[in-house]
Order: structure tokens, then C-alpha cells, then sequence
């Protein structure tokens, strides 16, 4: 995992943490790691939610690539390496949340990678806690990445279930 692409650091004004990178194919890579997008629910998440951030990534390609849908193995390790960035400037308690996106119907597919990513890194000091919500036929893939020495860790796996129905239930009624 030695070889990645350079990134940027960019903060938003609300505090929000964003790198960019741009791959040998001309696609440009946006990871944000989002402050506010839960924070009407800290009072009812305290321990997910306090040092909690809203973890995606958007791909977007700077021309008409021949390469739309090309491997580049660059692509996850420099995502590793930025997620060890963000765990090392926010502490050991920093959780990462994630959804993998519904509108489209390929949430599997997104989830199966973060899987596939999971298994590339088996030996780290990571941990994701995954899981599927199916409501009304539909299949939500959520998940959380901490640092396993995090001292909440079984605490925020149970925090974790309860938040995961209540996000996605509003969404569904």
C-alpha cells in the first residue's frame, strides 16, 4: 500500500473536513468527513454522534473519460491513507458514519466494496462495524469506522443499531 495519490485539506466554513485528489485517469476525487449532517440527534446518539462525522466520497472525472469504470488500485489506498490523516488530526474517540447511497439502487454494490476495501487492510488499527436495515422491501447498507483502541468501541456497536433504524425509518413512513 505504498503507492497513493498527493491530496488537499480543505475545511469548510461550517468545520466540515474535505481532501481531494485527482487519479492518473482525470478523475477527481472529493472524501468529506461532514460535522453537522447528524447533529439534531446528539442528544439521543451522545457516544456515536460527539466526535461523529458524516464519512462519503463523490467521483467525478475532470473530461469524458474512456475510463469510466476502470480499476485503480491507487484510488483505495490513498482513501486509507487520508482516513488515517483525519483519525490522526481528531483522536482515538472519532467515528466515522457511513450510508452507502439508496438513490439508484446499487447500495449492495457500494457496500460490497467498502467489504472488499475491508478485507485489503486486514491488519490495521481499524474498525468498521457494518449493517444491513431492510424496510418495506428496501435493503439501507450503513456502517462505522473507528480506531480499535476507541474505548467505547462495544458501546458505540450498540449505539450504532439503534441509530441505524431511527435514520432510516423517517425516510420510509
Amino acid at each position: 500500500m505504498d503507492q497513493f495519490y498527493s491530496f488537499i485539506k480543505e475545511e469548510d466554513e461550517d468545520g466540515s473536513i474535505f481532501y481531494l485528489f485527482v487519479t492518473r485517469y482525470n478523475f477527481v476525487y472529493a472524501v468529506y468527513f461532514k460535522v453537522d449532517e447528524y447533529s439534531d440527534y446528539v442528544e439521543n446518539f451522545p457516544l456515536l454522534l460527539q466526535k461523529g462525522f458524516a464519512f462519503g466520497f463523490r467521483k467525478n472525472s475532470l473530461n469524458d473519460s474512456q475510463y469510466k469504470r476502470s480499476e485503480d488500485a491507487q484510488v483505495f489506498t490513498t482513501m486509507y491513507h487520508i482516513i488515517k490523516d483525519f483519525f490522526k488530526a481528531n483522536g482515538n474517540e472519532t467515528v466515522l458514519l457511513y450510508h452507502c447511497d439508496s438513490a439508484d439502487g446499487r447500495q449492495f454494490f457500494r457496500s460490497k466494496l467498502f467489504d472488499k476495501w475491508q478485507r485489503q487492510v486486514e491488519e490495521t488499527n481499524f474498525e468498521r462495524h457494518a449493517i444491513n436495515v431492510s424496510i418495506a422491501d428496501k435493503d439501507f447498507y450503513l456502517g462505522f469506522i473507528t480506531l480499535t483502541d476507541n474505548p467505547s468501541i462495544n458501546q458505540l456497536r450498540e449505539e450504532f443499531e439503534a441509530f441505524s433504524y431511527f435514520i432510516i425509518q423517517p425516510k420510509n413512513e
